[in-house]
């Protein structure tokens, strides 16, 4: 007999703890020793009757002897017990969710209502700190909608709306998808120039500069003053007729 094994044999001689008896047995039963086990735990469950681990001990040893109908009885016992203490786990529950105490208050209220599962008013605290998951039938929530692809109408539409500069912001981005189209690159110039001449108003000629061009020119010599803007012609030409009927009164008088 090894030294653990004497160690084993005097604490089993000297009345041990339930406690105590339970990792004895245990130790002895890891070893094989089924049969010694069966009958130290029989005999202190005379003197324990109510023990769980001693009658967990026993039900054991039985299924490991094959003797299935003695195990089964000693589980019987062992579970009557542990579900007369069932309301432990409930006063747990509402200990911790009286401290706020959520996911432990969860945790008791499950184990005691695997016990108890008749019970509706834990079933109701847990489903307060537990709410059910909804079934996984609800419609897939939808993606964000992309905004509209640009073009070349999108582009018009703005325009007529009077937003220029987001006609000229959606003809760009056609252009740097499409840099091939030459209808929206003539579009998109001519957007350009239009607000150029809103921001850039035409340069009027000076008065001083009239005057020079009436007493030092001929009319056929009156030279027409360079537009500032190709978009100013209209302009100039009806300033160039005036300054032209300037000089052939000057010529008559």
């Amino acid at each position: 007999m090894g030294h653990d094994q004497e160690l084993l044999e005097r604490i089993l001689t000297h009345h041990p703890s339930p406690h105590t008896l339970c990792l004895v047995l245990d130790e002895l039963l890891k070893a094989g020793n089924t049969s010694r086990v069966i009958r130290e735990c029989n005999k202190a469950i005379e003197l324990y009757p109510d023990h769980v681990p001693l009658l967990l001990v026993l039900a054991e040893a039985y299924i490991k002897e094959g003797i299935g109908g003695l195990a089964e009885d000693a589980l019987k016992k062992a579970t009557a017990k542990v579900k007369e203490m069932a309301r432990s786990f409930k006063l747990q529950a509402e200990l911790y969710m009286s401290q706020g105490r959520d996911e432990e208050a969860t945790s008791a209220f499950k184990a005691y209502l695997a016990l108890e599962p008749g019970d509706e008013e834990a079933a109701r605290m847990l489903s307060t700190l537990a709410p059910p998951q909804q079934p996984s039938m609800e419609e897939p929530t939808s993606e964000p909608e992309e905004p509209p692809l640009a073009t070349p109408t999108l582009a018009e539409i703005y325009y007529q709306q009077g937003q220029i500069h987001e006609a000229i912001k959606i003809y760009e981005e056609v252009l740097a998808r499409e840099p091939q189209n030459l209808d929206s690159a003539r579009r998109l110039a001519e957007l350009k120039a239009l607000v150029s001449a809103e921001e850039e108003p035409l340069t009027k000629p000076a008065p001083q500069d009239i005057r020079e061009a009436t007493t030092t020119s001929t009319p056929d010599e009156v030279r027409k003053p360079e537009p500032a803007r190709v978009d100013a012609v209209a302009v100039l030409e009806s300033w160039l007729s005036k300054i032209q009927e300037l000089g052939r009164a000057q010529e008559g008088s």
